[in-house]
């Protein structure tokens, strides 16, 4: 009777009915035969790890631990380490990889595997060589495709992460292949997923949103809910990047409900840094700032350096938005020190590119210009055509304040022709402005036209700040609103 309960229990998982494999293995352990347990034990740790209800899952590897031998203990502290580590608690994590491998002797098969592990730990961290040091010892030592594949992906989506997507796609394309081949599709999602991330930072809006929902139809027919999250974050940043704050917020939102409900802190904390920048851009400053203290407070406490740069970042925009120059150099300088730290050129691109607004802003417009220049430069050394727009965009306004209306109408033009080209309505509405603003400077009767055009579009994509700033503009000019 336990038997049949159990292949039962493995039938369901099989074909991911997820509620009648618990019930299944709940029955064979109320029949309470000690041989069974362990097995037992294992099989509802996994199934409740894969629909996020983590601390459950811990709960039952933990019982397996408790009565099983030294070989499969190594196991299990693996698993209760991939747990903390979807939770966000890396160091936590860590620690059980760590124990595991001092436990094994050399040249044992669950060495790569666990070397990816502790990689992905490092990544999180952002201790990016670390990361690919253990992904190669992994693919190295690995005599299995599927971890080399692991290896593979990990070392791209680090490349990614550093600003080197061409180097990211070739590594992530390396490990699609491989798990094509050998039928992983549950792996095959992560790889869609990350290449979307790849062509979303590149401009590639079309194909970014072709494999965001490639990956989401696998992840949602074998019910992993946390990872239906994070592409749900995603897909939240394209629309934000596309400038329809509306589908951003909503999902975010819906990312946020999901990583709340399972207790994942670290996309929590992404999330909410995602929310608290949406609010920016609708000129809600306080809710903007109730976000981001959250995602901070999120970040710093699991050790994560990607997000907590992320976060000092927005937070810049948002005191400069709010007419906070001082507060804003200083929050963006602790994200230029951090994304330093881990070299990823595309953390500090956008660094460069608002301390150039920034410094505009404040009146020095050669800081601005030369902040403008070095993002520029990492740009093009990433290939990134909407950083290299938005490198465009504020030496452009940097040439303008200074009152060089040729060289900044240049610049902005250039913006403007690579936004329409990439279809991204948000940042193409943002060159607009800019560059209405610059021939309202020069007198040139050409910036009515042009701030219209980019106010429709802002009203479109629920910019709000923007339209604020037009009506202002409009209000004050005796022409276009007659006493």
């Amino acid at each position: 009777a336990v038997r049949y309960c159990v292949k039962a229990g493995e039938e369901a998982e099989k074909i991911y009915a997820h509620e009648d494999a618990f019930d299944f293995y709940e029955r064979a352990l109320k029949m309470d035969v000690e041989e069974e347990k362990f097995e037992i034990y294992n099989k509802l740790g996994k199934i409740y790890g894969i629909i996020g209800q983590y601390d459950k899952a811990r709960d039952y590897y933990k019982k397996a631990l408790r009565i099983t031998d030294e070989e499969k203990k190594i196991e299990i502290k693996t698993k209760i380490g991939n747990l903390y580590e979807k939770k966000g608690e890396y160091r936590e994590a860590m620690k059980y990889y760590k124990e595991a491998l001092n436990s094994l002797p050399e040249k044992n098969s669950m060495i790569p595997s666990i070397y990816n592990s502790m990689s992905w730990i490092e990544f999180r961290m952002g201790n990016y060589d670390k990361a690919i040091e253990y992904a190669n010892k992994a693919i190295d030592m690995s005599s299995k495709e599927r971890e080399k594949s692991r290896g593979y992906h990990i070392i791209g989506t680090v490349y990614l992460d550093m600003g080197d997507y061409e180097l990211g796609l070739k590594f992530l394309n390396k490990a699609v292949e491989i798990r094509k081949k050998i039928g992983d599709d549950y792996s095959l999602s992560a790889g869609y997923n990350n290449i979307g991330v790849a062509y979303q930072e590149t401009g590639n809006i079309e194909e970014a949103l072709k494999y965001y929902e490639k990956s989401l139809k696998i992840l949602k027919k074998v019910g992993d809910i946390a990872k239906v999250g994070a592409i749900y974050n995603n897909i939240g940043t394209l629309y934000y990047d596309m400038g329809d704050m509306h589908k951003a917020l909503k999902y975010s939102k819906k990312a946020l409900e999901i990583q709340e409900r399972i207790g994942d802190k670290k996309e929590m904390a992404v999330s909410m840094g995602n929310i608290g920048s949406i609010y920016t851009k609708m000129g809600d400053f306080e809710k903007a700032f109730e976000f981001f203290g959250k995602s901070l407070e999120l970040s710093t406490s699991t050790g994560n350096k990607p997000s907590t740069a992320f976060v000092h970042m927005e937070m810049g925009e948002a005191y400069m938005e709010s007419g906070g120059l001082e507060k804003a150099i200083q929050s963006v300088e602790k994200s230029v020190e951090i994304a330093k730290e881990m070299g990823s050129k595309y953390v500090l691109s956008l660094d460069y590119i608002l301390l150039s607004r920034i410094h505009t802003l404040g009146g020095n417009t050669e800081k601005g210009i030369e902040y403008g220049e070095k993002a520029l430069s990492l740009a093009r050394e990433m290939n990134s055509q909407t950083d290299i727009m938005r490198s465009y965009r504020v030496i452009g306004m940097a040439y303008g304040e200074k009152g060089n209306y040729e060289k900044g109408e240049k610049y902005l033009k250039k913006a403007v022709e690579i936004s329409k080209n990439l279809g991204i309505r948000g940042e193409h509405a943002k060159n607009l402005y800019e560059l209405g603003i610059l021939y309202k400077k020069k007198g040139d009767e050409k910036w009515k036209e042009i701030l219209e055009k980019a106010k429709t579009i802002f009203e479109e994509c629920g910019i709000l700040l923007y339209v604020n700033k037009i009506d202002t503009i409009f209000q004050a000019c005796d022409n276009h609103y007659p006493k």
